[in-house]
């Protein structure tokens, strides 16, 4: 394993050298290029100028003055020696010719044109130079005609240049390979010791987390979103783990009462009386078993989010009359009172069925737990957020060590598990809350239990 990680950090230090080298050499080239364009540029509008000048003499002052700016005498022409002398000491010619035979100056055979020109290389004595040729016309039938070579100093420096770029093509792959591979080997150390942490993490998910010790914001980045998914993982495991601590406690009792039911049918199976009794009992038993389980599958069915697909407009203030009106003669056969007030004409966006669902289990919730003679009370009122919806009543409350958990599944202040119930009701609360994306809040320092609940209307 660390042989590959070790081949793959060389193969990839590699490209980047060969990308730096690339871009390196190409923009030594490119910049070389430019210059050398810019020298002769400038050594060709020297040239011009020149012709331009000694066209001006000739048509202001005469032949005369013409050769004069070449430093020839007029109807000077040069021989082939003093040409080529001339050639190799000044670096320039000049030839005037007359419909084509020379009147002054003289060549060395170079290709001759009526239009100017830049001619690239031209052979002299078996060297090759670079030449500029340049050709005017002055009048019918006379032509000027002027080659020069490229200064000395600019061809020195395009060969100084050319060796430049040759030895940067050679060495320019090395400083960014060992900055590419101590950079690698930095953040493989990082990872190195992230994989550490993580098999940390994988005996103990509870108690170890992620520490990027490294300024890179990508590594930071990813040790929190891993320590948030941990996290999560943890939480989920919780869960769980309180889910199967739960459906375990919560089948024990029944189930244990309906073998005892059992037991004593099997006893009183000649008493008709009995044996009715007992069926009855273990019955009750297993439907509290039963609901159990159609509170898990439904809990389970409103966190999948389906619901959502039927959301429509809700005429609130219609829905919770309704309930409240089947209600109020629970709450009076069981001597409580239930105050009721709701605005009319409150909508919001979401699933009737479980809105219903959510305010049942509140005020199930309400009518278990007070005492006899408690008041419970409804309200809804449209709030800068949407709607306020709050169900409370002045019963006992809830212990503050048990608050921050009354929404987990099978959580119950009730340690024994005495009571009735399965500990699903607020968690199924919540979860409707949270498909309407709704806030459901437990209000602190009352004298019984208050919830809020703000729901948007779109």
């Amino acid at each position: 394993m660390k042989t590959n990680t070790q081949k793959y950090h060389f193969v990839l230090a590699l490209k980047f050298s060969f990308l730096c080298w690339i871009l390196t050499c190409g923009l030594a080239l490119l910049v070389s290029h430019f210059v050398s364009q810019s020298e002769q540029s400038r050594q060709q509008a020297e040239m011009l100028e020149r012709v331009e000048e000694a066209v001006e003499l000739y048509h202001t002052e005469g032949l005369a003055s013409l050769v004069e700016v070449f430093e020839l005498e007029e109807n000077e022409i040069w021989t082939k020696e003093e040409t080529q002398e001339h050639w190799q000491e000044e670096g320039w010619l000049m030839a005037l010719y007359q419909k084509d035979v020379t009147i002054a100056g003289g060549d060395l055979g170079f290709e001759r044109a009526n239009t100017s020109k830049s001619q690239p290389q031209t052979e002299i004595d078996e060297e090759t130079q670079p030449i500029f040729y340049q050709a005017q016309q002055i009048n019918d039938g006379l032509y000027l005609h002027l080659w020069q070579r490229v200064d000395h100093d600019v061809v020195i420096a395009q060969n100084a240049r050319t060796q430049f770029i040759v030895w940067l093509a050679i060495f320019c792959w090395l400083p960014p390979l060992l900055i590419f591979v101590y950079f690698r080997q930095m953040q493989g150390n990082t990872i190195a010791k992230l994989s550490q942490q993580l098999s940390l993490v994988a005996k103990a998910p509870e108690l170890h987390r992620t520490i990027a010790k490294s300024d890179d914001p990508q590594l930071l980045q990813l040790c929190s979103v891993i320590n948030t998914m941990l996290d999560e993982i943890t939480k989920l495991h919780h869960n769980i783990k309180t889910m199967s601590v739960g459906v375990a406690h919560d089948l024990k009792t029944p189930l244990t009462r309906v073998a005892n039911r059992l037991q004593s049918m099997e006893q009183d199976i000649d008493d008709p009386v009995q044996l009715a009794v007992h069926l009855e009992k273990a019955c009750e038993e297993l439907e509290k078993i039963i609901s159990t389980f159609n509170n898990l599958i439904r809990l389970n069915s409103i966190e999948s989010g389906k619901y959502q697909q039927g959301f429509k407009q809700v005429d609130l203030s219609t829905l919770l009359l309704d309930l409240t009106d089947s209600f109020t003669p629970v709450f009076e056969d069981a001597e409580k009172t239930l105050s009721v007030s709701i605005l009319p004409n409150i909508t919001c966006y979401g699933d009737a069925d479980l809105l219903a669902q959510l305010v049942c289990n509140l005020l199930e919730n309400a009518l278990e737990y007070t005492n006899p003679k408690a008041s419970v009370w409804i309200r809804l009122q449209s709030h800068s957020s949407g709607v306020l919806l709050q169900i409370g009543d002045n019963g006992p409350g809830i212990a503050t060590s048990d608050q921050a958990h009354i929404f987990e599944r099978f959580y119950r202040a009730d340690t024994s598990r005495s009571s009735s119930g399965n500990g699903l009701g607020l968690s199924i609360v919540k979860a409707i809350c949270d498909i309407h994306e709704a806030q459901i809040y437990l209000l602190e320092g009352q004298p019984g239990a208050v919830f809020n609940i703000e729901v948007p209307t779109h």
